[in-house]
């Protein structure tokens, strides 16, 4: 299965929601922390309900970043 790119450094408007699920859940811990913390403070009961501004917003709050991709040699 091919893994979506998160590319665009400080600029996560161009992202689908999907993806900016994924660059919370890349930087969370391995318990999911970051998603817990995004599911609480907006009151969902999953991340389907979760809007593009609301994801956008925390990532902002959060001051979260794309995680680099590990080197495979």
């Amino acid at each position: 299965m091919e893994k979506r790119k998160t590319c665009c450094v400080g600029n996560t408007d161009k992202l689908s929601k999907w993806d900016l699920i994924d660059l919370i859940s890349n930087n969370s811990s391995k318990y999911g922390d970051k998603l817990i913390e995004f599911l609480g403070m907006y009151h969902l009961y999953g991340l389907r309900e979760a809007t593009k501004e609301q994801l956008n917003e925390y990532i902002k709050y959060a001051h979260l970043q794309p995680v680099p991709p590990e080197k495979t040699m």
